[in-house]
């Protein structure tokens, strides 16, 4: 892929996520050497009144007040810091779930090899089903498109190919 692909396709996932919320929407980004990148989109969206930059002091200083608000309940699990374990069980519910991509990334955050093997070969294993599935599909389309086809005689089968040259 190239860069301009790659720049695209980007470009179209931020759209997608920017316009589907209905109330509200968070990003969230911890890179402040990144920080020149998105003033102008913070800048902007502050000016229309669509944008309040909540920044991890902030948030703390509303943790330490007492603030149980909901919106502090959301960001504060932005700052807290996810241990092994925690990512173990959130592979354990993905994989439950069948979402075998995810959980082996959760199995590698939380350092357990084994889960995550067990969640490669059960992703490998349903890839492999539908890529089964999709070429027997395929077969019985091409079969069922064929079949009346083939009961026309030579000449009639000829004539099709002629009809379509002169329709092009």
């Amino acid at each position: 892929m190239t860069p301009y692909t790659v720049l695209c396709n980007e470009l179209k996932m931020l759209y997608v996520a920017i316009t589907r919320p209905k109330n509200r929407l968070i990003i969230y980004d911890d890179k402040k050497d990144k920080m020149e990148g998105r003033k102008a989109f913070q800048y902007y969206w502050g000016e229309l009144g669509l944008c309040e930059l909540v920044s991890k002091k902030i948030l703390e200083e509303n943790i330490e007040k007492g603030d149980q608000s909901k919106d502090i309940a959301s960001f504060k699990a932005l700052i807290t810091q996810t241990n092994a374990q925690e990512w173990k069980k959130q592979g354990i519910r993905m994989f439950k779930n069948k979402y075998y991509e995810q959980a082996m990334k959760c199995f590698d955050k939380s350092g357990d090899k084994d889960l995550k093997m067990r969640a490669e070969a059960y992703h490998s294993a349903e890839k492999a089903a539908s890529d089964v599935s999709d070429i027997n599909a395929k077969r019985m389309y091409m079969r069922e498109g064929l079949y009346p086809y083939s009961t026309y005689s030579k000449a009639q089968r000829k004539g099709f190919f002629k009809d379509l040259k002169r329709e092009e």
